[in-house]
């Protein structure tokens, strides 16, 4: 049995734009990882060969650290709030817009193993604090400027 949804014309663009955007920010930070890679393979590899001088003073600054604001890598210990705004303040500085419960909950599911492993239980703890901490932390829209129903973004 396969099941057939319908997308409307006028959403049609608004979604091509919307992960068209969300995968140049990919490749952009793919590439910018990349680039790190490499320094980090160079200074182990000088490291192993003895050369210690070729090593640089201070620590690199990892582009992880640099995301977003200059938030921390993400980290499956934080509490549910703290990583919706974690992946609110993700979305926003890649896309300038907030997101509907529904993106927030499959962006924690594709980066939090831990989340994953019990999808019902990651979505209704979400939607609670989403619930909980509209108006306090989180801000919600009824209506996105995009049309989205139900949006939140960090207040």
């Amino acid at each position: 049995m396969s099941i057939h949804i319908e997308i409307k014309d006028e959403h049609v663009k608004l979604m091509t734009d919307f992960y068209g955007g969300q995968l140049k920010a990919i490749r952009e930070k793919k590439k910018e990882l990349d680039k790190e890679e490499k320094e980090i393979e160079n200074i182990i590899s000088q490291l192993n060969s003895g050369n210690n001088e070729a090593t640089p003073k201070e620590p690199l600054k990892l582009t992880t650290q640099k995301f977003y604001g200059g938030m921390p890598p993400y980290n499956p210990k934080w509490t549910i709030l703290e990583k919706i705004k974690y992946v609110l303040n993700e979305n926003h500085d890649t896309f300038g817009s907030g997101m509907t419960s529904r993106e927030i909950i499959d962006r924690m599911l594709a980066i939090d193993p831990v989340l994953n492993a019990d999808k019902v239980k990651a979505a209704k703890n979400v939607s609670t604090v989403l619930s909980i901490h509209n108006g306090k932390e989180l801000k919600r829209d009824e209506l996105s400027k995009d049309g989205r129903i139900n949006v939140y973004s960090i207040k």
